[in-house]
């Protein structure tokens, strides 16, 4: 127990150290913060647009035309699907960059102390040179598991609607195992970040040894 505490003061003492070091460093997330906002205004205007999209028709039942109707094209419900899917990707693609550039940041510094003066920028060039491949891995999986939650959460809705109870049943089961596997997908790729960040692996490769390590640790 007393060597636990002294690992975690060590942990925190380090963290803070490079932080003091690296300053600009907390400038990043707010960057992900804005990022993610400004493409989710995107999806919003996207999504409108494709809601709506259709031809004006006249209402053959009625004379005036303030009666038309509207037919919607048939791709618009397949088009919203890859534009939300398409949101999640990308969104999950620039966070996962914001993470694997901190995580980079911090090996250079910790192995470099004094000697690295701009392990930011460094770190920076090092992930869009060699690493996006990987983050753009990780974040495809991650976003396909909420993808699928998104799906079995919308047949929920649709088995209540039309009161069908194995519909909602088989559901509700998806969404609990989409769940789990989704806490996984993001324990492993936070921890193979770190692994590339540290060894410059490829993502499946720095995913199983850092699932190892963490159980040869527990």
């Amino acid at each position: 127990f007393r060597h636990t505490i002294s690992f975690l003061c060590g942990i925190i003492s380090a963290s803070a150290e490079f932080i003091r070091a690296n300053p600009l460093i907390t400038l990043l997330p707010i960057l992900g913060g804005v990022f993610n906002a400004i493409v989710g205004l995107l999806w919003i205007f996207v999504y409108l647009k494709t809601y709506f999209y259709g031809e004006v028709q006249r209402n053959p039942d009625h004379r005036y035309f303030h009666q038309a109707i509207i037919s919607y094209a048939s791709i618009r419900t397949p088009f919203f699907y890859f534009n939300y899917f398409a949101y999640l990707w990308i969104g999950l693609f620039f966070m996962h960059t914001i993470q694997f550039i901190i995580c980079s940041t911090a090996s250079i510094w910790y192995f470099t102390i004094g000697k690295e003066q701009q392990p930011i920028s460094k770190s920076i060039k090092r992930t869009l040179t060699y690493h996006l491949g990987s983050i753009a891995l990780g974040s495809f999986i991650l976003a396909a598991v909420k993808f699928l939650r998104t799906l079995a959460h919308k047949a929920e809705q649709d088995g209540q609607a039309n009161r069908n109870a194995a519909v909602q049943l088989i559901a509700c089961l998806l969404k609990c195992i989409l769940a789990i596997v989704e806490k996984i997908i993001q324990f492993l790729g936070l921890h193979a970040y770190i692994e590339i960040a540290l060894t410059g692996k490829n993502f499946c490769d720095a995913a199983k040894d850092g699932f190892f390590l963490v159980v040869r640790n527990a």
